[in-house]
């Protein structure tokens, strides 16, 4: 059977098939959980550099409640772009070294698919504990449970 007449009978297949989207981004999104998962300790360092800067810059500072009060959303959040920085190069950078990255730009799959569900993995691993530490750590800048609400939704 030729190429083109298997890729007719995979509807997965095509490109222009808007049912091989979703499970390309379900693919490619539990790989790299999984991948994720087993090196707990990459991701244990992006969140324990932020955990470190936050808590050490009132430190750095007077402990005055209303200076605290003023910088603390604005060091959640510089603290947070900085950790997601640490995260990013390890992205891509596994699958080039191994060759997994063109494989996946020659899957029949649909490319943008394959890299949504990358993304989506990478955010679920590094971003959202990011985004549930951040109340928490918000406290220690006597940051009010409004403020702390706003705070985690636009982290989000």
């Amino acid at each position: 059977m030729s190429a083109s007449a298997s890729e007719a009978l995979d509807p997965s297949a095509t490109d222009d098939a808007g049912g091989a989207i979703l499970p390309a981004i379900r693919w490619s999104l539990a790989r790299d959980l999984r991948i994720a998962l087993r090196s707990r300790a990459e991701l244990g360092v992006q969140l324990l550099f932020y955990v470190i800067v936050v808590t050490l810059f009132p430190l750095a500072t007077t402990p005055e409640r209303n200076l605290l009060l003023t910088m603390g959303p604005g060091v959640l959040w510089v603290a947070a772009l900085l950790a997601s920085l640490l995260s990013l190069p390890r992205l891509f950078a596994g699958d080039y070294a191994d060759g997994t990255l063109e494989q996946i730009a020659l899957s029949p799959h649909p490319l943008p698919a394959l890299v949504a569900g990358k993304i989506l993995a990478h955010w679920l691993t590094t971003g959202l504990p990011v985004v549930v530490l951040a109340p928490l750590l918000g406290l220690q800048y006597g940051m009010p449970g409004d403020a702390l609400l706003v705070l985690t939704v636009a982290l989000l």
